[in-house]
């Protein structure tokens, strides 16, 4: 919001600099996005007086002057035509910064000659467009004079409102602030008795999203130009000036945070109505813009259809222009939610939908209605009727119980109640006092609810700088870390690297994400329709990072991301999960090796080895290829424990990966039984391991992963088992297979002799054999 130093101080009496206020308003928490100080850009410049005008000795079009600066005489040599003796201008002598260039100006020497400074032109000092001569300034100042004593100079703030402060989304509450923390006194507008005569037209309010609505008819206005001051206020904050009438409500919606509307009474057929949209009704705004509304929008309308957007903008059917003699002067209330979602939805945005979206004040309606009222009358003539005012809604002010002691316990600082109360009545609260402070917010401040509501703004006008950096209390290191940060660890250990992401996508991805779309978790208030929808998925944003990786040459990678994923149908409607994801080649190209594309397996080994280190055990688990869709299809796997869903893994569907070759894996955190106390053993041995090979024949609808179980149990020394073939065909009987895996042997305390070789053979044999596996 852009506002000028003459603007505030028409609501603030302070003597303080720009600088000063702007370094007061970031200690406010108001950031102050920029300060144009135009008497600090004409700093050094002064009124001068040409002495003489000669002819330059080497140059027709060029003048040599002598002027007076309130010196001695300084030889200047100019360009400009009009130049003449005995004629006022702007001085800058060499060194003084020219605003145009941004550089300071060096002594120079043209045709020969020296010149020591140069006359100003409107342009160069950036007053204005006129450049073809210099400035007449007339002969009423004395040489010398500072030019910022001569004009009047104003400086311009650009401050950044939060959306909790809509209190201070006006030029009067940015001083209201300022008052608070004592930088000035605040001065309380006048609000002049109005003339009525006549009635104001009745409304009719149909909707709940309007709690407050005024009107009042004005007869007899001349539609002119706004007053010059209002004009210079208006363009300083970055709007245009349109007409008188147009003007006043754009000046009390930046200068009070009151939006209000001008209807030309005339072009109104019937009665004004409030009330919601119906679905396909078009309204065409004072943009030249038609926007089709639907039913949740609040509009104001009248016997012939809608007429104005509430909260946003009017129509084009019955704006005001030059020849309106007769206004009806609106001000209202409506609901912030509303206005957002309509804004929102039909990408419009207004200072008047800003300031609705934000909170306004509801108690500054009637008093904004007759100030304005008067102005209008006072600037453009006319006759005041009797204002008509509707509140369907009376909000109850809102009482918070703040204990003394917890403010010092929060901040660190010790305040003591009565500088705490003296605090908030600056702010505009009532405070009782008892056990405890019983604060009331004024009606200008919706961002007050809580005590710690409270104890932020003792902080914020106490000063933050009074509040002392202190060293964080040492505490003994975690021993323990959570399953997220431990398979993070381990990640990266496996050459993964952490990725960060949006917890939400848009919809047409979340679709492709989710196995039932009735589950997805839609945002009430998406701040875009691209980030409009939970992620049920991380793979969704896995992908996205690879594919961006990709388009930019980096086609290898693995990357990964611990987060909660969402659904209707899960506990809280989410769970912690960790996701990774491989896309390209698992080597670059060599001399020595082909180049391998990630595979399934890959996103399998991946799983297995998370689910290891988090205590799972991989005989505990069955596979299936449950997983979903957006897997490729026989490239992919689910591993459960009994009805537990514990992870999915495989190669990404291809036409979800614009072209990335991608495989991933998702481990679901909330769904593993409880970590247990892990027993740690030593498994080094200085025993060198035994490799024995077996080849089992059994039914080809048996697993590998279920001979691969049964093995295992047949001795304690078994720490690995690798299936190296698989083979069906001659000498293999019809519906068999042959499955041929290597067993490794891990001796502990003595090197295994014969005796024991042959009894651990024939007990794998016998395992194998309680599945229907016999030796080939």
């Amino acid at each position: 919001m852009k506002f000028s130093l003459s603007w505030l101080k028409q609501y603030l009496d302070t003597q303080e600099t720009p600088q000063a206020i702007a370094e007061k308003l970031v200690e406010l928490g108001l950031e102050v996005e920029s300060l144009e100080d135009q008497s600090a850009a004409l700093k050094g410049f002064v009124y001068a007086r040409v002495v003489e005008r000669e002819k330059h000795p080497n140059a027709d079009r060029l003048s040599l002057c002598k002027v007076d600066a309130g010196g001695e005489l300084v030889q200047v040599v100019c360009g400009a035509p009009n130049v003449t003796a005995n004629m006022g201008v702007i001085f800058a002598s060499v060194g003084t910064v020219i605003p145009i260039t941004g550089e300071a100006l060096k002594k120079g020497t043209i045709r020969n000659v020296e010149s020591h400074g140069m006359m100003c032109s409107s342009r160069e000092l950036l007053l204005g467009e006129d450049s073809d001569g210099i400035m007449d300034f007339g002969l009423n100042h004395k040489p010398g004079t500072p030019l910022v004593d001569i004009i009047k100079t104003d400086a311009v703030f650009d401050v950044a409102i939060t959306p909790n402060r809509g209190d201070c989304f006006s030029v009067y509450g940015i001083a209201r602030d300022l008052a608070a923390s004592g930088i000035g006194k605040l001065k309380t507008p006048t609000i002049a008795e109005i003339n009525e005569d006549g009635t104001t037209p009745s409304v009719s309010i149909l909707t709940p999203l309007c709690s407050q609505f005024s009107l009042r008819l004005i007869k007899g206005v001349k539609n002119t130009e706004s007053p010059h001051q209002m004009q210079d206020l208006l363009t300083q904050s970055g709007q245009k000036p349109i007409s008188g009438l147009v003007d006043i409500t754009n000046y009390f919606c930046i200068g009070f945070g009151r939006p209000m509307h001008v209807f030309d009474a005339d072009k109104i057929k019937g009665s004004l109505i409030v009330r919601q949209a119906k679905n396909g009704e078009v309204l065409k705004a004072l943009n030249d813009q038609d926007y089709t509304l639907s039913e949740d929008m609040t509009v104001i309308a009248d016997d012939s259809g809608v007429i104005s957007l509430a909260g946003i903008m009017g129509g084009l059917s019955t704006a005001v222009d030059a020849n309106t003699t007769n206004v009806l002067l609106e001000a209202a209330v409506f609901d912030p939610v509303a206005i957002a979602k309509t804004g929102q939805h039909l990408n419009l945005i207004s200072d008047s939908r800003m300031r609705f979206e934000r909170g306004v004040d509801a108690a500054i309606v009637l008093p904004c209605l007759d100030m304005a009222t008067h102005m209008i009358i006072s600037d453009f003539g006319g006759v005041a009727a009797k204002k008509l005012h509707i509140e369907t809604t009376v909000v109850k002010p809102n009482v918070i119980l703040l204990n003394p002691n917890h403010v010092q316990k929060r901040l660190g600082i010790e305040v003591n109640t009565e500088e705490m109360i003296n605090i908030f009545k600056s702010l505009g609260c009532t405070v009782e006092l008892d056990t405890s402070l019983k604060v009331t917010p004024p009606t200008w401040r919706h961002d007050l609810k809580i005590p710690e509501d409270l104890i932020e703004e003792v902080a914020r006008l106490n000063g933050y700088g009074t509040i002392q950096a202190e060293s964080l209390p040492l505490s003994p290191a975690q021993t323990v870390k959570s399953r997220e940060d431990e398979a993070r660890q381990h990640l990266v250990n496996r050459g993964f690297f952490e990725t960060l992401n949006w917890s939400f996508i848009d919809k047409s991805t979340a679709l492709k994400f989710s196995e039932a779309p009735q589950n997805l978790v839609k945002l009430a208030n998406p701040i875009s329709e691209d980030l409009s929808v939970m992620r049920p998925s991380l793979v969704a944003s896995l992908l996205k990072v690879a594919s961006f990786n990709n388009n930019n040459a980096r086609q290898n990678g693995a990357i990964f991301e611990v987060a909660p994923v969402y659904g209707k149908n899960l506990t809280n409607k989410q769970i912690s999960c960790v996701a990774g994801l491989r896309f390209g080649n698992s080597n670059d190209k060599h001399w020595l090796a082909d180049v391998r594309a990630y595979d399934v397996f890959e996103a399998k080994a991946d799983t297995l080895s998370v689910l290891k280190m988090l205590g799972t055990s991989e005989s505990s688990l069955q596979i299936s290829d449950a997983a979903p869709q957006y897997y490729h299809p026989g490239r992919k796997g689910a591993l459960k424990q009994g009805n537990r869903t514990l992870a999915y893994f495989g190669e990404i569907h291809p036409s979800l990966t614009d072209g990335v070759n991608a495989v991933a894996f998702e481990i679901f955190v909330d769904n593993l039984h409880p970590a247990k106390a892990r027993k740690t053993q030593n498994m080094l041995s200085d025993l060198m391991p035994v490799y024995r090979d077996f080849s089992f024949v059994l039914d080809a609808s048996i697993t590998s992963e279920k001979l691969i179980k049964a093995v295992e149990k047949a001795s304690p020394l078994i720490t690995n088992i690798d299936v190296f073939d698989c083979y069906q065909g001659t000498h293999v009987e019809q519906g068999k297979k042959s499955l041929a895996i290597t067993v490794t042997l891990q001796p502990l305390e003595k090197t295994l002799d014969e005796v024991a070789l042959t009894q651990i053979h024939d007990d794998v044999i016998s395992s194998a054999a309680k599945i229907g596996a016999v030796l080939r």
